[in-house]
């Protein structure tokens, strides 16, 4: 039977401790795959150019509405220092 090292031993445990260990109630630990590591970006991305189609769509549905209320607004701004 061969002896082992100290910091070999050491060192499995840690791997195993590192594998056993839940990660905020998600299940085992798991190393970071390269495929997830921009996925945070990615996902911040697509709600950004999912707010932003809907913005469009909705000046474009809108618009001549938004228009005169930009307008009245100017209009009572102006009016009021007559």
């Amino acid at each position: 039977m061969a002896i082992r090292q100290p910091a070999r031993v050491v060192e499995r445990v840690a791997r195993l401790a590192g594998f056993l260990l839940l990660s905020a109630g998600n299940g085992p630990a798991r190393p970071r795959r390269m495929s997830e590591r921009g996925q945070n970006t990615v996902e911040y991305l697509l709600i950004l150019a999912t707010v932003a189609g809907m913005f469009l769509m909705f000046v474009s549905l809108f618009h001549m509405r938004i228009a005169g209320a930009i307008f009245t607004i100017i209009g009572a701004v102006i009016g009021a220092n007559v």
